[in-house]
């Protein structure tokens, strides 16, 4: 299972870039930075934050 994510994980960061450049080439640098957030919110759910815990220093 761990495998198969990292090869996953892998190939979007491969495809990423070039998608990107494409997206702004295309239509402007604001369309990326807006897709880059709508990826970055639409993470917001999925990320598992009340199970980590905070160190005191």
């Amino acid at each position: 299972m761990l495998g198969t994510h990292n090869a996953i994980q892998n190939t979007v960061a491969l495809a990423a870039t070039p998608l990107a450049a494409l997206l702004m080439e295309s239509a402007g640098f604001w369309a990326g930075f807006a897709a880059g957030l709508a990826c970055a919110l639409l993470s917001l759910p999925v990320v598992p934050v009340r199970g980590e815990r905070r160190k005191e220093l």
